[in-house]
């Protein structure tokens, strides 16, 4: 079936779909066992991932099963359900082909959610498929607990990878 057009526009819309499925998610750390980095990719914004903050900041990545690889165009972020002060605040998105060698795609700062398990979206411009993406944080928006260690904790619900 072909993609439909707008308004009868030579432009063919195209809605980006999340490829955040079926790989392998790892983080800098995860401190609570049932709040591990598989969490955020699990499409469920009653979980999330839990890590710790520390000097260098924390990460979250995905990588795609297989030899898969997308260009992602498009990534949203959802807020957890508890403390505001652990949500990310300044972050990059990276990509990579190897794991080792990173592309910095986008960069953000003073970033905030409106609420609990709301979601902001992020567009870049991206045509090249990687087979890596990661979240560098660097930045939490004010928590300094750290009964789990590090300087502080970061938590999202659900990072999504959209290409």
């Amino acid at each position: 079936m072909p993609a439909p057009k707008l308004f009868g526009s030579p432009s063919v819309w195209s809605t980006p779909i999340n490829r955040a499925t079926g790989g392998t998610a790892s983080a800098s750390s995860n401190p609570v066992s049932g709040e591990a980095a598989a969490k955020a990719f699990g499409g469920q914004t009653s979980t999330k991932w839990l890590g710790n903050m520390t000097g260098s900041g924390a990460w979250l990545q995905y990588q795609f099963a297989g030899s898969e690889a997308y260009a992602v165009t498009q990534y949203k972020i959802t807020s957890a359900n508890d403390a505001p002060g652990r949500d990310p605040k300044n972050w990059s998105l990276l990509a990579s082909n190897d794991g080792v060698n990173w592309t910095t795609l986008d960069t953000r700062t003073n970033q905030s959610f409106s609420g609990r398990f709301v979601t902001n979206t992020y567009t870049i411009a991206n045509t090249t498929a990687y087979r890596y993406y990661r979240l560098s944080i660097t930045a939490n928006n004010g928590s300094t607990e750290t009964n789990l260690g590090g300087t502080g904790l970061v938590q999202l619900s659900e990072l999504q990878l959209l290409a």
